[in-house]
């Protein structure tokens, strides 16, 4: 039984280390577009620089609501608020 289990064990590591170079060359791919082609540092340095500090509830919070609104295309938020208690 232990031999049994080994052997499985043993199957089961050989064939991930056999993925390995596969997932390698795209994580490579990944990380290479995200830094030379992405929008991500151009984004961080809009929201740090020109909108500033977003405290919640204050007017550089929703500025930057905003923003990210127009930037991602998405109409609107949903807000899941809980229901309000009557009399509490």
């Amino acid at each position: 039984m232990k031999k049994g289990i080994l052997f499985v064990l043993i199957g089961f590591a050989c064939t991930l280390k056999a993925q390995e170079p596969v997932h390698e060359a795209q994580i490579k791919t990944l990380y290479h577009q995200a830094l030379t082609a992405g929008k991500s540092y151009d984004w961080l340095d809009h929201l740090s620089n020109k909108i500033g500090g977003r405290l919640s509830g204050s007017l550089n919070a929703e500025r930057a609501v905003e923003w990210g609104k127009k930037r991602t295309g998405i109409p609107r938020f949903r807000q899941s608020l809980p229901p309000k208690r009557n009399g509490s």
